[in-house]
């Protein structure tokens, strides 16, 4: 294949990439009509896929290709940017956020600058959970994903250099199909990496790669490319409005992929192109990279500052453009083409942001999450607050364990009382301050056996793939043989946040209907015929959102507002507690 093959710059791809962001800026801004705009990820990967992969192939065609070519350019590309915004979001995060929530944003800093943003994610959270949005690095998954693809592809195709056409397109195809399978088996386990990593998306960048690989022997006809241009169009804004609830990745995200191929495939030579590759779509596809980066922590920083309606979104939207011309202008372009050697770029757009993102982190475990940062007061109220929480203070020994813990460390109350047991998940855990107060007033010795999403039963049911739900199970069938092999026990406290557990009809629910009333009888008998008294207690209403942590925020040296922290008592359970 020649190197004439592959072809010169294409305005309307530019153009394809302004489209691509602006679903995407109007999906996360809760515009309503573009719930579906996320597709803009997708179309983003396959547009990588063709444009990296005809690059290469152009220049393993001539000869002129260089693996250290290749990365250094692309951390000359994408590096600078992507610094100067978790550079900027973490600052925002020490000024606005509390300590924990500006360690979180360093950790994630770091994973960014390591290639792994999505890795982390994954862990924190699910893309489309509701607390996806106190994330203010969410959306750079999709870069790790698209750097980790960038560090495989040159491999792929180098070794595939020696094969003819028709075998590079085979095993580019198996490979498509294998990404496809394996996402859809993810999907459907309702893992949370399978929207984040990378192998569960590499079919969107192998759609891109397969027309660059055969986009030359496709029709040229104008009305055929014409066909391409339109069809894709039409299909990729049926996407944007309708695939809102669609599950993600997998077979659905072959719509918009496929949509962006055909519109690549279209290419100059269709009729009405200039939809495209008109200046005003050129200028924002130009920009698209730094307006991507930037869009997701604006929108953070209006909400965390109190603005939420529509027209703050829209303000957000026009703030993004700004940084992004900003940025691109001072800051991606200028870095992008500067001369320099590949060992010095190497260190100072590859190792340098490693350093710096490695030493904030180290800082913030030093410093108790940055905590000399914060004025006197916050401190005080930090600590008092840390020190019931689950995971600093005694939550760091005593919750979330995997075996009964030791109950001459974690039990509350009065040591010498009467013995007792408080078992449940994490709202059981809320509690564990009262029941101290409890055990001192009425002569218990309660010992703390709780776990996240884990409901006080002896065989709490199991979703498909969740390793939380096994190893809940595998916890409370030992917290059951502690209980009936302790005879001292007389009291068992029982608390959970129960309307999780009532269930579904759903083929991955956790329980069926019904089945958490049957467990429980079960397991209350259980401990009832053994001689343990059991005491069940309700959940309590959710705090609204406003209300987390609000003597905090109202202590921050930049706090926007001093809120009302009070608890408003006409709020009912029906308003907290799902039903």
């Amino acid at each position: 294949m020649s190197k004439q093959s592959f072809g010169a710059y294409r305005p309307d791809i530019d153009g394809l990439r302004a489209i691509a962001v602006a679903l995407v800026l109007l999906c996360h801004a809760k515009f309503a009509p573009f719930a579906g705009g996320f597709i803009g990820v997708d179309v983003f990967f396959t547009i990588s896929g063709y444009v990296v992969a005809r690059s290469l192939l152009r220049d393993i065609a001539d000869g002129s290709f260089s693996f250290s070519d290749f990365y250094v350019r692309r951390a000359k590309r994408l590096v600078p940017t992507l610094f100067t915004v978790l550079l900027a979001t973490f600052l925002f995060s020490v000024l606005f956020l509390i300590p924990d929530d500006a360690m979180e944003v360093a950790k994630n800093f770091a994973y960014a600058t390591a290639l792994a943003s999505n890795i982390y994610l994954a862990k924190q959270t699910g893309y489309f959970d509701a607390d996806a949005a106190h994330q203010p690095l969410l959306h750079t998954w999709s870069l790790s994903v698209e750097e980790q693809f960038y560090l495989v592809l040159p491999i792929l195709l180098v070794s595939l250099r020696r094969m003819g056409s028709r075998g590079r397109v085979t095993v580019v195809c198996l490979l498509a199909c294998a990404s496809l399978i394996w996402a859809e088996i993810a999907r459907a386990k309702g893992l949370p990496s399978s929207y984040f990593f990378a192998q569960y998306r590499a079919f969107e960048f192998l759609i891109g790669i397969l027309l660059a690989l055969t986009v030359h022997r496709l029709p040229c006809a104008k009305v055929t490319k014409s066909a391409y241009l339109w069809g894709g169009l039409c299909a990729l804004g049926a996407c944007a409005v309708t695939m809102g609830g669609a599950p993600f990745p997998g077979v659905w995200a072959l719509l918009p992929c496929g949509a962006t191929a055909l519109i690549i495939a279209g290419g100059s030579g269709a009729w009405g192109v200039s939809i495209l590759s008109n200046k005003p779509m050129v200028w924002m596809g130009q920009r698209s990279y730094s307006l991507y980066l930037w869009h997701w922590p604006v929108l953070f920083a209006s909400h965390r500052l109190g603005f939420s309606s529509t027209l703050s979104a829209t303000v957000c939207i026009g703030i993004s453009l700004i940084l992004a011309h900003l940025t691109y202008l001072h800051i991606e372009s200028r870095f992008r083409y500067i001369p320099m050697k590949k060992a010095r770029a190497a260190i100072a757009f590859i190792a340098m942001p490693m350093l710096v993102a490695i030493s904030l982190v180290g800082i913030g475990r030093s410093t108790g999450n940055f905590l000399p940062l914060f004025p006197e007061g916050f401190r005080k109220v930090y600590a008092q607050a840390t020190d019931a929480d689950w995971v600093g203070g005694r939550g760091g020994a005593c919750w979330d364990k995997t075996e009964v813990s030791a109950p001459e460390t974690c039990s509350v109350g009065n040591p010498h009382g009467r013995k007792a047991v408080l078992w449940g998940d994490s709202h059981a855990y809320q509690f564990v301050y009262f029941f101290d107060q409890l055990g001192k007033e009425y002569n218990y010795s309660i010992h703390d056996l709780t776990r996240p999403a884990c409901p006080p039963v002896e065989n709490p049911g199991v979703a498909n793939g969740k390793q939380l739900d096994v190893d809940c199970r595998k916890f409370n069938a030992k917290v059951m043989n502690y209980l009936l092999r302790s005879n001292d026990i007389d009291t068992v406290f029982v608390s959970a946040t129960w309307a999780s557990y009532y269930g579904s009809d759903d083929i991955n629910s956790r329980f069926k209907p019904g089945e958490m009333t049957t467990d429980m009888k079960s397991t209350f008998r259980k401990l009832s015929e053994s001689g343990k008294k059991i005491v069940l207690l309700d959940d309590v209403p959710s705090i609204p959102e406003k209300l987390v942590n609000c003597q905090l925020y109202n202590r921050l040296v930049f706090s926007p507002e001093q809120r009302d922290c009070t608890f408003p008592g006409r709020l009912q359970n029906s308003e907290n507690i799902a039903r």
